[in-house]
């Protein structure tokens, strides 16, 4: 399988467990983005992060692939405390 492809399936898969887009999805009518995850927009940066839930996560370097912020990481471990048990202990 492609290496895009694995990417995309765990972007998709993430968001399964609550991890949000971090890239910008446009001006809408209020001239501000419509993602209030958006790193760029309202976080601050002034590029892109190394998570697998920005838009550009198919170019990275295979050691880069599939990795997720330290935001993310948080959320979805809070995520999967809460819905399986073994995690609980």
């Amino acid at each position: 399988m492609e290496k895009k492809y694995v990417e995309i399936l765990l972007h998709e898969l993430s968001h399964q467990v609550g991890a949000p887009d971090h890239y910008c999805y446009g001006k809408g009518s209020s001239g501000r983005c419509a993602n209030l995850d958006c790193d760029m927009c309202y976080k601050g940066h002034d590029k892109i992060g190394l998570c697998v839930m920005e838009e550009s996560q198919y170019f990275w370097t295979e050691t880069d692939m599939g990795k997720h912020c330290s935001g993310c990481r948080d959320i979805i471990n809070k995520h999967l405390q809460g819905h399986h048990s073994v995690f609980n202990e």
